[in-house]
């Protein structure tokens, strides 16, 4: 007993010493309907409890007799707790300090029950808990209270709970995902079932990049579906290789995952299903894009129309409905280029290498689409003039357009019983027609007239050209491609072998492998001949190969060597085909920016090996600023004095920071290229070249009977690293501007498909020069400026 009274005054002076209240000491016996846990929880509360109660102290007591300290001065409420037994709570008054207290917990009502498995499998080991003990939610230090293991066969049962309170019963394993249940006891019960099915516990797990390719740690955001599913906080972690876990999701849940920085860049909303690995989030900049759309003939409104964005992940379409064709979204700085899908309309692009990066908003003007028209005829014999059915009918467009415009509009069908076709997605002028069935001819229809009901005959045809492809000491070689000109192509047999049926005619015959091509034949094919035995040989062209190395983390390469490249695998090997006899220049290529050449001789064996070794652990870095503000997104180049070294490149980033690292030690010219300003500086370890563009700019007006907006214009000029080129759009006035040039001698071109391009030299000298254009509509469209542009990348 000396002992328990020791404990009791060392409390005393510990809470109430600096107050010189007189103490008092309140006797307590405990009695329950079980003793199985004699421990008792005693928490003291001032001024009452409430939600938002906390507890002066809280103790635990291990004998069915003991004694509270409490002050006099205070108003005191005791709190009682007893795993599986109803909570009590007590409002000390002096007649209980007289009295003494006896507390009689009782069992209250419970909630039992079993946790399984999604295949029903019992779980044998974890926890159930609630979330409170009373009707009023108070703060306690012992979550065991609020805790139940699960036994062996994944039951549980709680006591002390009151009937008419609403409980949050939450089961929870390790590698699962807790199971929440909101239940109610009724008066009336003493006993409720809740049963718990936990689903696996699964994480995603990938690495974010930004434009370079360059492994980032920024903000992920993940929302789920569906969200019950979500029963617990997600938390990313990054391991030492950037690469992100995030979780924990129920397994087979459906993730939508966003990345972003501070920089406001984001990536694009990838889905997932869980469990996922090696996921990929770009993180880019996104820019404002509008434009209007509008019917070539009639120059009416498109309404209705769908906007994708082409890329190597398969593109995004984005819906517009709008009365006046105009759209304003939102685009990736990556973009090449965009292209227009509408209803009735043939499919549109836009001009490549678009140069977003560099754009704080991009302006796409009147685009123009060109209706899709029916054609409509039948396909007969020209013999017998009986109609042909199941002929094949195949759109080919006019040449000059480039490959993703002709897949669009790329239209296929056949002939029904009585031979007739219809067929839509036509010009109105310069498509063609490829018509073919079997035992037929191929016959190419030009359509100069989509309007008329065509009759097209096709000439009964039963040759055939057969033969194989083969080295040159007669070795079968596969896979091969072999060509009968437009007529068509295919792969051949793995014995080399090939062949082509319902020929009549004139045929270029050609073969072209990994390792090289072989001779065009003509082959001239009379009705019902059968031409075999023909044997392509491949000139055999060498393979360069070899190993590349020095690359830095992030860093990949590619090699080339005339005009075929390879790309370099993750052990560092390289190889390229197709390599003829002869001196030949190889090149390494990095995505940083470092190149390095060596020349090789490809002779008889057709094998020429050369190692490619990046030396450099230099590096410079710094800041590159207009007017004071930092600069970002431009390209920032070291070029090496000595033609031994090898140079490198980065871009600003937010900030108008760059990092060129790999460098060998020695004298450079650093060069900000699109703006034609350089300066020389020598590079040893870490080396710091802040560089300003300054203050000039020159900026002027665009205007013309009509409205100007998005009219083109064009800077050229000349640097130490060659010509380069800006390129802007005016605004809504036909204001445009160039910030941050050199002085010196530029072109400046303005512009349009609906004007007559204007092209002006102009001396830049003053910090600020103002040029104004006053610019003419026409009326035929002049697009070989364009296509320059377009050439040079802009």
């Amino acid at each position: 007993m000396r002992f328990r009274m020791t404990l009791v005054l060392t409390l005393v002076l510990l809470s109430y010493g600096l107050s010189g209240a007189e103490p008092n000491i309140l006797k307590v016996s405990v009695h329950t309907e079980s003793l199985d846990d004699n421990e008792t929880w005693v928490g003291v509360f001032e001024e009452g409890v409430t939600l938002s109660s906390d507890s002066i102290s809280w103790s635990r007591e291990s004998t069915p007799e003991f004694f509270v300290t409490v002050s006099s001065e205070r108003d005191i409420s005791l709190v009682f707790l007893k795993k599986n037994c109803v909570p009590i709570v007590q409002s000390l008054t002096s007649e209980l300090l007289e009295a003494g207290l006896n507390l009689k917990f009782s069992r209250g009502v419970s909630i039992f029950g079993v946790v399984t498995m999604v295949s029903g499998e019992s779980l044998p080991e974890g926890r159930v808990s609630i979330d409170r003990l009373h009707d009023v939610e108070f703060n306690t230090p012992y979550p065991e209270l609020l805790s139940w293991e699960i036994e062996d066969d994944g039951t549980f049962e709680i006591h002390g709970l009151r009937p008419n309170f609403e409980y949050l019963v939450t089961a929870d394993a390790p590698g699962f995902m807790p199971a929440i249940a909101e239940t109610t006891l009724s008066t009336d019960e003493t006993r409720r079932e809740v049963n718990f099915q936990l689903a696996e516990a699964t994480f995603i797990t990938g690495h974010i990049v930004d434009r370079f390719g360059t492994k980032i740690r920024v903000e992920l955001d993940a929302v789920v579906s569906p969200l019950e599913s979500q029963t617990t906080d997600v938390h990313t972690e990054f391991d030492d290789d950037d690469d992100f876990r995030i979780g924990p999701f129920a397994e087979g849940a459906a993730i939508a995952l966003t990345a972003h920085d501070d920089l406001d860049r984001r990536s694009k909303v990838v889905e997932v299903q869980t469990p996922t690995d090696n996921v990929k989030l770009l993180v880019l900049r996104w820019i404002p894009f509008s434009g209007t759309v509008q019917n070539e003939e009639t120059g009416e409104a498109v309404e209705e129309f769908q906007i994708i964005r082409p890329d190597i992940e398969g593109g995004s379409g984005i819906n517009i409905s709008d009365p006046n064709g105009h759209f304003e979204i939102e685009i990736d700085e990556l973009a090449p280029a965009v292209s227009i899908i509408a209803t009735g309309f043939l499919y549109w692009e836009s001009s490549r290498y678009m140069q977003l990066k560099e754009r704080d908003s991009y302006d796409l003007g009147i685009v123009e689409l060109k209706p899709a028209h029916t054609i409509r005829g039948r396909v007969l014999d020209s013999t017998s003039r009986l109609p042909i059915e199941d002929a094949v009918l195949r759109r080919i467009q006019r040449q000059g357009i480039n490959f993703s415009i002709w897949i669009f509009n790329n239209v296929i069908t056949t002939t029904d019983s009585d031979g007739e076709f219809e067929l839509s997605g036509f010009s109105s002028d310069g498509d063609e027609l490829r018509v073919g069935a079997d035992g037929y001819q191929i016959a190419f229809v030009p359509l100069d007239d989509v309007e008329s009901y065509l009759e097209i005959e096709l000439e009964p045809s039963n040759g055939s050209i057969s033969g194989r492809v083969v080295s040159g000491d007669g070795t079968p070689i596969h896979p091969a491609w072999v060509s009968i000109g437009r007529q068509g192509y295919h792969r051949n047999e793995e014995d080399g072998t090939f062949s082509f049926i319902w020929l009549k005619g004139t045929y270029q015959v050609s073969a072209s492998a990994i390792i090289g091509e072989s001779d065009v034949l003509e082959v001239i094919v009379e009705n019902e001949q059968h031409i075999s035995d023909i044997e392509l040989v491949i000139h055999e062209k060498g393979r360069v190969h070899g190993t590349v190395t020095g690359l830095l983390d992030g860093e990949s390469a590619s090699v080339g060597v005339a005009g075929r490249w390879g790309g370099v695998q993750s052990d560092g090997t390289y190889e390229v085909h197709g390599v003829p006899i002869g001196e030949h220049l190889v090149t390494c290529v990095t995505t940083k920016g470092r190149k390095t050449s060596a020349t090789v001789e490809m002779n008889e064996t057709m094998e020429a090996q050369i190692d490619f070794v990046f030396e450099g652990t230099s590096s410079i870095s710094g800041r590159v600023t207009l007017a004071g503000q930092p600069a970002t997104e431009l390209e920032v180049r070291a070029t090496p004095i000595d033609e031994n070294h090898s140079g490198g490149q980065s871009e600003t980033v937010g900030d108008g920071t760059y990092l060129i690292e790999g460098l060998v030690e020695g004298d450079y010219m650093i060069h900000v290229i699109s703006r034609g300003i350089s300066q020389q500086a020598f590079v040893s370890g870490e080396t710091q070249v802040d560089i300003d563009l300054g203050s000039t700019e020159l900026s002027g007006r665009i205007q013309a009977s009509e409205s100007v907006r998005g009219v083109h214009v064009y800077l050229t000029g000349s640097g130490d690293e060659g010509r380069f080129q800006m390129h802007t759009t005016v605004d809504e006035k036909g204001f445009y501007r160039f910030s941050g040039i050199a002085s010196g001698s530029y072109e400046v071109t303005v512009y349009h498909e609906n004007f007559k391009t204007v092209t002006r030299t102009v001396e830049v000298e003053s910090s600020v020069q103002d040029v104004d254009f006053q610019i003419q509509s026409k009326d035929q469209k002049d697009k070989e400026v364009l296509t320059k542009f377009e050439q040079n990348g802009l």
